[in-house]
């Protein structure tokens, strides 16, 4: 029978093991070709814009948004989170 210290480094190092694969960088593409990403240097309060997502399925839907705000470093070291409604 596993003792609870056994079990406790095993959930550790699944954890550890899983979360290292979103530490990694990954390189942007953008998903039209020929579409230009917009620097976030430029995202401010108050601008208004159309994004595109997948709400259901594969085909991706576009809709309306206002910037809130941008909160540097929110998600990790050099990893802003930009906040939109």
């Amino acid at each position: 029978m596993l003792k609870p210290l056994q079990i406790l480094v095993f959930f550790l190092l699944i954890s550890v093991l899983c979360g290292a694969g979103f530490a990694q960088g990954s390189t942007i593409i953008p998903a039209i070709p020929g579409s230009q990403i917009f620097p976030l240097s430029q995202v401010k309060e108050g601008l208004k814009g159309t994004a595109r997502t997948v709400f259901r399925g594969t085909a991706p839907e576009e809709f309306g948004v206002e910037i809130l705000g941008v909160i540097p470093g929110s998600i990790g070291p050099h990893q802003d989170m930009i906040i939109g409604n």
